[in-house]
């Protein structure tokens, strides 16, 4: 996934020993009037110089080594307690940056130390049968905010999204946590896997929905970038398939998108994303996937799908 999910598309993006609360100040209306003061497309301004002050202390710590995500936390609680959710959301885009560079990182250090990551998928007896070093090196990772995950035959270090939201709901302005929230959600089930699509296609309907609605309560969120990336490719699955799964097999509209389609139409008729796939549909339903690839080349060109 391009946006915030898949490691080998995103995303994922985008953690605090203390529980602590920003104060909660921001209404829609006074995020909406701070934003438009803010840099366009989401950039980081760091005239404050906290947010300077922050990339300095990251610069200072090993991205090698678990433990710096720990120190990385409570310099954002020592900083940032107490301000508002919008200082609050900008240092959080400054600590994910940080977070997602560190999860690559441990990536490399995993691999170079040839630590067998894949026995905990492999062994099927419990801890017992995995080596010693592979368990101490494993809940070093979770107990600083990563995790392992399998996907497509190969294990890896994740970001842990539960973490996020132990230690970072609480931080944020209402519509960053809405925003983490999904983040959390989709990553424990992830869409795609080995080119297959892996969730059923009213979930699919229902992500493209809350992307594109996500989208158009929060216009001025300070990480609509992300949002827009996340929207648009969902659309791109929705009106195109993927490797594995063809929208368009065998001369007819595959039953997995006759599904989505009717459910799209049921449920969302009032939404972009339906009015975006009623022509591309109506033109398989018939048979024609010369036309209906013509009017996705004229959604690539208005640069309405992520691909």
């Amino acid at each position: 996934m391009k946006g915030l999910l898949m490691k080998n598309c995103i995303y994922s993006l985008l953690f605090v020993l203390v529980i602590v609360s920003c104060k909660n100040k921001t209404t829609q209306r006074s995020e909406n009037d701070t934003a438009k003061k803010s840099v366009k497309k989401s950039n980081i301004s760091y005239q404050n110089p906290l947010f300077s002050q922050y990339v300095d202390y990251l610069k200072s710590q090993d991205i090698k080594v678990a433990a710096s995500n720990t120190n990385a936390i409570k310099k954002f609680v020592e900083l940032f307690k107490g301000k508002d959710a919008r200082t609050c959301d900008t240092a959080f885009l400054i600590y994910n940056k940080f977070y997602k560079k560190m999860t690559e990182s441990l990536e490399d250090v995993n691999e170079k130390d040839s630590i067998d990551l894949d026995v905990f998928y492999t062994y099927k007896n419990g801890p017992k049968n995995i080596p010693p070093n592979v368990i101490d090196y494993v809940k070093n990772l979770r107990d600083n905010g990563f995790d392992i995950l399998e996907e497509e035959g190969s294990v890896y270090v994740t970001q842990d999204w539960d973490f996020v939201a132990k230690y970072y709901y609480d931080l944020v302005s209402p519509s960053m946590k809405e925003f983490l929230q999904e983040i959390n959600i989709e990553s424990k089930q992830l869409y795609l896997e080995d080119g297959s699509i892996t969730i059923a296609a009213d979930t699919l309907v229902d992500r493209a929905a809350w992307w594109e609605q996500f989208e158009t309560k929060h216009a001025n969120f300070i990480w609509k970038d992300e949002v827009l990336a996340t929207k648009k490719e969902y659309l791109n699955v929705l009106l195109r398939g993927s490797d594995n799964t063809e929208i368009f097999y065998d001369r007819q509209l595959n039953e997995y998108f006759k599904k989505a389609y009717l459910y799209l139409e049921k449920k969302y008729p009032g939404t972009e994303t339906y009015k975006l796939a009623k022509p591309v549909y109506e033109l398989l339903i018939q048979g024609k996937k010369t036309e209906a690839d013509n009017v996705l080349e004229q959604y690539d060109k208005r640069g309405l799908l992520l691909n």
